[in-house]
């Protein structure tokens, strides 16, 4: 209820649910393509199976973008900025966590 205090007492409410539902489905699928596209690309490279290159859960995204980031033209400016962006998500969680 904690962030219910911001809306005004007009605000569209379902329409504002249905957009960060189907806002965060977009980004879940788009971040899941792009892990598993990373994880082929990986797997083509070394001759393998793509379930030889990782094992599964969470870690996937430490194996798979920290590669893609390294192909890039400037890897080690990317990089930072990679993980300053998770560590800015996880401070906001934090933060989201604290006020509600």
């Amino acid at each position: 209820t904690a962030y219910g205090s911001y809306n005004k007492p007009d605000a569209h409410l379902v329409r504002d649910s249905v957009v960060v539902g189907l806002a965060n489905s977009a980004c879940s699928l788009f971040s899941g393509v792009v892990v598993f596209a990373i994880l082929g690309y990986i797997a083509h490279q070394e001759g393998v199976a793509v379930g030889e290159v990782a094992s599964g859960g969470s870690g996937l995204a430490f194996v798979a973008f920290p590669t893609a980031l390294a192909l890039l033209p400037a890897p080690n400016l990317f990089s930072v900025m990679f993980f300053v962006m998770l560590l800015s998500l996880g401070l906001g969680s934090v933060v989201a966590l604290v006020e509600s």
